[in-house]
């Protein structure tokens, strides 16, 4: 635990300590901004990784997604989802920007593991749910949504289609039709 004395409240907290890397905005000191775990990218790795290796994570990052959801998410799917959903939510209401990068690196990440997509059904399945929510209710027009938003969805509908479960065909058409009602999207299969 370590102690943090406010000043403005004259009061002392108890916060939990997690030993993660984290992310923040340098324009502003710590307590006026959220602190997200650092996503993982093949970039991090490049110099240990043959041509096969590369060409392989860049195909499918689940490999990626297994450290950060080992290191900084202790296997814990709720933890993980629940930072997609407070990075969403801070940087729609809030209009935070490092929210905004924050959901758009873990939704990159996330919606190009194949692997892990079979490994984690109950995960991904739930995350299935949550994007059809945050499409549903993100503005439209709202810092470029649809230019970031397009090839991800694209890249991840066709991982959905390749696994052959009813579950995740129910929840790609779900996604089809939020899209395609939101921005005017049409899939091809």
């Amino acid at each position: 635990m370590v102690s943090v004395r406010l000043k403005e409240l004259n009061s002392t907290i108890q916060i939990p300590s997690r030993k993660l890397e984290l992310v923040r905005p340098l324009e502003k000191p710590f307590y006026y901004s959220a602190m997200y775990g650092k996503v993982p990218t093949s970039a991090n790795f490049r110099g240990n990784l043959t041509p096969e290796e590369r060409s392989m994570f860049s195909m499918d990052s689940s490999y990626l997604f297994e450290i950060l959801f080992k290191r900084h998410y202790k296997n814990n799917a709720g933890l993980l989802l629940g930072e997609i959903q407070y990075a969403y939510i801070s940087s729609v209401v809030g209009g935070c920007v490092t929210g905004l990068h924050q959901w758009k690196q873990l939704l990159t990440l996330l919606c190009n593991c194949e692997k892990s997509l079979e490994r984690r059904i109950e995960l991904f399945s739930e995350l299935n749910r949550i994007l059809v929510l945050q499409i549903r209710f993100a503005p439209k027009d709202y810092l470029g949504l649809a230019s970031f938003l397009f090839p991800i969805m694209e890249n991840y509908l066709e991982i959905l289609n390749d696994v052959n479960m009813e579950t995740f065909q129910v929840q790609k058409r779900d996604l089809e039709k939020i899209l395609k009602r939101k921005f005017g999207w049409e899939y091809s299969n």
